[in-house]
């Protein structure tokens, strides 16, 4: 089973399109939507090619490529169906399962692609060089401070067309991850080119950003792949690390940030086991938070708020403590194949799989205070079948 030419080419097209991802939820009747600078029209036409991508490039992939994690695919996409059937708006989570079951599509078609070799060439290029344009955007914005929204919204922090400092700084954190691992383990020159730019303009875009759970995920990020990969001197530079994080968040961490939004955290996660306790087993369906959320609310609780700031908590409400199991499973399946093919492969299909991974982490932990939804929704999935793919190839 190979991958079509016609798959690589909607594969690389969606890799294109992630800096674009999170302005998609603009054209939801979801409030507030963030800080957009993505015109509208062009919100409507990515949506419009994404959609024609997945509606051909969809059919042949389910009936013909198969994925290490598909029975867990099957089995959350299933148990997310069910609850949107049965949730709040089904209409409005149909939407954002339809986001969902694209990146799922993508994860096939990257996992096949890379075990095959053309993973560089259809994913990671296109991938790399369009997050180099989006960090190089965000930094240069911030810098001019433009638009002015940024001052009065975003308190200047980093946000290019990302909506929200903290979505930036999650895709910046990985693209800097996958970036850094392109530029030491990467075949194509052009993709170890791009991967040492994708490296620094992701960690200047991070630090851009003032995103607090971004910076701690990152320092965790940096230390695990540094305990996993450096050896003897080597790891004096792990120390090192993490104190120049810990004193830059000690000296400028808050500088950016309203006090205020150290209670919108708490808010959101009261609001949110309360929805889990009302909708114990399937949830209230996919992106529904932020309509039973005024009911939810604390006193003390912001008038609106998205989604319940915490990913596993998220998708206990939108999906129940079903959704959630069925979740945890497709990861703990992930690390299992991941920790046997690390086993089993050469060095550079090794240290490019040990990059995603450190991303990957560092995104979960900011994931434990914020729900990144470019990364939840549009990141994750397709890297996991990345690093599978560029394992068995190696393995090979």
């Amino acid at each position: 089973m190979t991958t079509t030419p016609y798959q690589r080419f909607a594969l690389a097209v969606f890799a294109l399109g992630f800096p674009l991802f999170p302005s998609l939820i603009t054209l939801e009747a979801l409030t507030p939507a963030g800080l957009n600078i993505v015109p509208r029209p062009v919100v409507v036409a990515l949506a419009l090619v994404y959609g024609v991508l997945l509606v051909t490039t969809a059919p042949g992939v389910l009936r013909r490529l198969r994925s290490p994690l598909d029975k867990p695919f099957a089995l959350l996409f299933a148990c997310w169906i069910l609850s949107a059937l049965l949730g709040f708006d089904p209409l409005g989570s149909l939407f954002m399962l339809v986001l969902l079951g694209s990146t799922a599509i993508a994860h096939v078609v990257a996992y096949h692609a890379c075990r095959e070799g053309n993973g560089e060439r259809a994913f990671l290029v296109p991938y790399l060089a369009m997050g180099c344009v989006a960090a190089a955007l965000a930094l240069v914005l911030a810098v001019l401070q433009r638009p002015t929204a940024l001052v009065s919204l975003a308190h200047g922090r980093a946000v290019g067309t990302f909506l929200h400092p903290g979505e930036l700084a999650g895709f910046a954190m990985m693209l800097a991850a996958v970036g850094f691992g392109a530029a030491c383990f990467a075949r194509l020159p052009a993709a170890r080119g791009l991967g040492w730019a994708a490296g620094f303009l992701g960690l200047a875009a991070v630090g851009a950003s003032f995103s607090r759970a971004a910076w701690i995920g990152a320092i965790v990020a940096a230390v695990c792949g540094g305990v996993i990969l450096l050896r003897g001197r080597g790891r004096l530079a792990v120390v090192g690390v993490l104190l120049a994080g810990v004193l830059a968040f000690a000296l400028v961490g808050e500088s950016h940030h309203n006090p205020d939004e150290d209670y919108t955290r708490l808010a959101a996660w009261r609001a949110g086991m309360r929805a889990v306790e009302a909708a114990p087993l399937l949830g209230t369906g996919a992106v529904t938070f932020w309509r039973i959320y005024p009911s939810l609310r604390p006193p003390d609780g912001y008038p609106q708020i998205v989604h319940a700031h915490d990913v596993l908590l998220s998708v206990a409400t939108d999906g129940g403590l079903l959704g959630l199991a069925v979740y945890v499973a497709l990861w703990w399946r992930f690390v299992e194949r991941l920790r046997g093919g690390l086993a089993a492969c050469g060095e550079r299909a090794r240290g490019m799989a040990l990059a995603i991974a450190m991303g990957l982490v560092g995104t979960w932990v900011q994931g434990t205070v914020d729900l990144v939804t470019v990364v939840f929704v549009a990141l994750w999935f397709p890297f996991m079948g990345v690093a599978l793919g560029v394992l068995e190839e190696g393995s090979r």
